[in-house]
């Protein structure tokens, strides 16, 4: 079994590990995070499945932004979540925050060593782009053509998330 395989299981019983940990936490926090860690795991498997352009963007995309939405709303219905940490906690998160960043970091400076070559598109804007060989800008186009209708319904359903999420927010404040 060679190294890609290896990471490709480990990551794979890492993903279901912590989607089932989402699934059955109490705490909001802590089920938010489990996502964000199953968000990651998915990202090196796209990696080790020679996809780095989809890995980079699970990452930026549901790993940055969507999961900031989802914390946001977090905190302002729960509020009271941070007033229950000690200090031992905060360490605790900080110290793992800390070392699955620099974990992160390495593999993505690994991925981006070992696939730089496939990463150079030799033509970018050809008429016979093939998504298949991983071509941005054929992907651009399709999202942005075949896909358009589903990707606007997923931004308004996005900023139609957050206007709920402030509307339920006030209505906890007035009561």
């Amino acid at each position: 079994m060679g190294l890609t395989q290896a990471l490709f299981f480990t990551f794979a019983a890492l993903a279901l590990a912590s989607a089932l940990s989402v699934v059955f936490t109490r705490h909001t926090v802590w089920a938010a995070y489990l996502f964000v860690a199953h968000l990651l795991c998915l990202a090196v498997l796209y990696a080790c499945l020679s996809a780095p352009l989809v890995a980079v963007l699970q990452v930026m995309v549901y790993g940055g932004a969507v999961m900031v939405l989802f914390i946001f709303a977090i905190m302002i219905l729960d509020a009271s979540v941070l007033g229950r940490l000690d200090w031992r906690q905060e360490a605790l998160q900080a110290g793992l925050s800390l070392a699955l960043g620099l974990g992160l970091a390495g593999l993505l400076f690994y991925v981006l060593d070992r696939h730089a070559p496939a990463l150079a598109l030799a033509n970018p804007v050809s008429a016979s782009a093939d998504l298949g060989r991983g071509n941005v800008a054929a992907l651009g186009r399709m999202l942005y053509t075949q896909y358009l209708l589903p990707f606007e319904v997923i931004s308004v359903l996005l900023v139609v998330a957050a206007v709920g999420i402030l509307v339920m927010a006030k209505r906890k404040l007035e009561d």
